[in-house]
């Protein structure tokens, strides 16, 4: 509604745990509204959807 972006992070210590829930957080983040999220690279926004 306010097309505020959303990001999400790992905050990992092996490589292992990087993208842990990924789903998990994913459903939350559609059930409440978002279709996409971002990415930066370069500075760049860069969306993509789920």
């Amino acid at each position: 509604e306010l097309d505020i972006p959303i990001t999400f992070s790992s905050d990992a210590h092996s490589v292992e745990q990087i993208g842990f829930s990924y789903d998990e957080v994913t459903k939350v983040a559609k059930e409440v509204g978002y279709t996409k999220c971002c990415y930066f690279e370069q500075k760049e926004k860069i969306e993509i959807n789920f």
